[in-house]
């Protein structure tokens, strides 16, 4: 043991998708890595990377995956899907010093699972984000009501989880109708849209950014830039993601100086004055707007497909502090509220989503080497003050010059 980490340390990785395909991947590179569990569901390429887990994740089942967790001496759990999150899962795991879990608590993740929660509480700390009004099943005729009294479009959020697909991002006053109609009168969404979140339309470019927390310490990752629309053209519905790169150049060394103060310290602290102590990621949707970035929804987990680019682009020497942090985040304590890396030597992961009849979903990856001091990209070669309204145009690399990471049919 060195620095509180286990020599070996045996991790199960819940999900089943192309982001803990990512993490896997990573993991393996790690020597500190003991057995890797993956999740009961995992498709074929997860099960390239570790052994599926014979134990179940539903709640029913917690009692026996503990035991299981205990017999083979699992000493780090990693939560991938929101959906655990809200279930307790990391509650139920969590058996410090023996057992780990990287991810927040069902409090914690309620900034996830309850988007009218999560603007309450934003707007308690003074963190920009836009303006919004909160309506349930009760309240129809007031939302109906509320939209068509506003002078912009706006957008129609399910308050609850729904994969990514619960937002409207509408035009004008009829669009909103429906969409709430859809939502509280139809459920559409089932209880997930039992509240809806009305809130202006903002404009500018949409960027993610993550960080890990410990409770007290956050450390910065760099920004990614996904793309959610089905169409070409950034047209039709929103995904759970259609694709992702990593860095973005529009997250200067300014706009991540301004996240990190006015977005991701005020919001921990505001956690911690409701006595919620987040451990974990901690994912920030942002707005690039006129008037300066703004939060339109928070994540409490790696974002899929934001992940697959991430890990691609951090080489196996940058990981050991990114697993070592998973490993500490129960325990660790630093001087300063934010974390630094050393220099770092990465590759930008462009991931693009292909489809075809065979494969519903294929993320493929293309590495292009870059240098940058710190943690955070925006001095790269890449270039600043560019603002691409999609992915840098590159010529269809053959398959063999690609990193096939994930083959998910059920990620449509």
């Amino acid at each position: 043991m060195s620095g509180g980490v286990p020599d070996k340390c045996n991790v199960l990785l819940a999900g089943s998708g192309g982001r803990e395909h990512a993490l896997a991947w990573k993991l393996r590179q790690s020597p500190r890595l003991g057995k890797l569990w993956v999740d009961p569901a995992a498709n074929a390429g997860l099960r390239q990377f570790g052994t599926p887990c014979p134990q179940g994740f539903e709640p029913r089942n917690r009692f026996h995956l503990e035991r299981f967790l205990e017999k083979e001496n699992v000493q780090l759990v990693v939560v991938g899907p929101e959906a655990l999150l809200e279930q307790s899962f990391a509650d139920d795991l969590s058996k410090p010093p023996q057992r780990m879990v990287f991810g927040p608590t069902r409090a914690a993740a309620r900034l996830e699972w309850d988007k009218a929660w999560c603007k309450q509480l934003l707007r308690s700390a003074n963190v920009p984000t836009a303006e919004s009004r909160t309506f349930n099943a009760q309240q129809i005729e007031a939302a109906l009501h509320y939209v068509r009294s506003r002078p912009d479009p706006v957008v129609v959020k399910a308050s609850g989880l729904c994969a990514g697909k619960g937002v409207v991002v509408c035009d004008d006053a009829k669009q909103a109708e429906a969409a709430v109609q859809s939502m509280l009168l139809n459920k559409q969404h089932g209880d997930a849209s039992a509240q809806v979140v009305i809130e202006e339309r903002l404009h500018g470019q949409e960027v993610s950014v993550l960080a890990l927390v410990d409770g007290s310490n956050i450390w910065m990752l760099d920004a990614c830039q996904d793309h959610k629309q089905v169409g070409e053209g950034d047209t039709g519905p929103n995904t759970g993601g259609m694709g992702a790169y990593c860095p973005t150049p529009l997250a200067t060394p300014e706009v991540m100086q301004f996240v990190e103060r006015e977005v991701m310290v005020p919001t921990v602290d505001a956690l911690r004055r409701e006595g919620i102590d987040y451990r974990g990621v901690l994912f920030a949707g942002l707005m690039l707007t006129h008037s300066g970035p703004k939060v339109l929804e928070f994540n409490c987990r790696f974002g899929d497909p934001e992940t697959q680019a991430l890990m691609r682009k951090a080489s196996m020497v940058t990981f050991t502090p990114l697993f070592s942090c998973s490993l500490l985040v129960a325990t660790r304590k630093a001087s300063s509220s934010v974390m630094s890396a050393s220099s770092w030597l990465v590759t930008a992961g462009i991931i693009t989503a292909l489809r075809s009849k065979l494969a519903p979903l294929i993320f493929w990856m293309r590495p292009i080497s870059l240098r940058s001091m710190g943690p955070n990209l925006a001095k790269s070669t890449l270039g600043q003050g560019m603002r691409p309204k999609a992915a840098p145009s590159l010529p269809d690399p053959p398959l063999a010059d690609c990193a096939l990471v994930c083959v998910a049919p059920d990620m449509t």
